[in-house]
C-alpha cells in the first residue's frame, strides 16, 4: 500500500509539471520518501515527502526551468484520488540550506535509535507510543523480524511498467 501511496504522489505531480511546461516528453526529478508514524496499526499515519526539481529534463537531456509551481494544485489532484494530502512549502532554488534540511529530513531512518534496545537472547525491545487499543508500549522481536518489517515501509523502485511504459 505504501508503494501505491508513493505512485499516487508521483502521478499527481508529473502531469502538472508537464502541463506547466506544455511538454509531454519531459520528466521532472523526484525523490519520494515515505515516513510512517504511529504505534502498531492503531494510529498508523504514513506521510509522503517529495523533493522535486525546479524543472524537467527533455529526452535530449535539456533542462527546462519551471516558471512557477503551485503545490495546491497537486494537493487537489491528490485529494481527488481519495488520498489525504496536505501540501507544504516550496524551497526556492537559491535556498541551498533549506534544500539540504529537506533532503536530510527525507533520509531519516525508519526508527529512532533510542527506541531500540538489545535484551537477553539477542532479541530487541522496540519502544513505541502507547497502543490506544491495548496500552502496549513495547514489543520484543528478533533482529530479523525488525529487518524484514523495515523494507515494507519503503516503496519499490519504479520500473518502466509502473511508469505506464511498455517494457522492451
Amino acid at each position: 500500500m505504501l508503494g501505491l501511496l508513493a505512485r499516487a504522489a508521483r502521478d499527481a505531480i508529473v502531469p502538472g509539471v508537464r502541463a506547466i511546461l506544455d511538454r509531454h516528453d519531459v520528466t521532472p526529478g523526484l525523490v519520494l520518501s515515505i515516513q510512517t508514524f504511529g504505534s502498531y496499526a492503531a494510529n498508523f499515519h504514513p506521510d509522503v515527502h517529495v523533493l522535486l526539481t525546479d524543472g524537467a529534463l527533455t529526452e535530449e537531456g535539456e533542462f527546462l526551468q519551471l516558471p512557477y509551481f503551485d503545490a495546491r494544485l497537486v494537493e487537489e489532484v491528490f485529494r481527488r484520488r481519495d488520498s489525504p494530502c496536505t501540501a507544504s512549502r516550496r524551497v526556492p532554488t537559491e535556498d541551498v540550506h533549506g534544500a539540504e534540511r529537506l533532503a536530510r529530513y527525507l533520509t531519516r531512518g525508519p526508527l529512532p535509535i533510542d527506541v531500540v534496545e538489545k535484551v537477553e537472547g539477542g532479541r530487541l525491545r522496540v519502544r513505541t507510543p502507547p497502543d490506544p487499543r491495548t496500552g502496549l508500549v513495547e514489543k520484543i522481536l528478533d533482529p530479523l523480524s525488525i529487518i524484514a518489517a523495515l523494507p515494507e515501509a519503503r516503496p519499490r523502485p519504479c520500473t518502466p511498467r509502473c511508469r505506464g511504459e511498455t517494457p522492451a
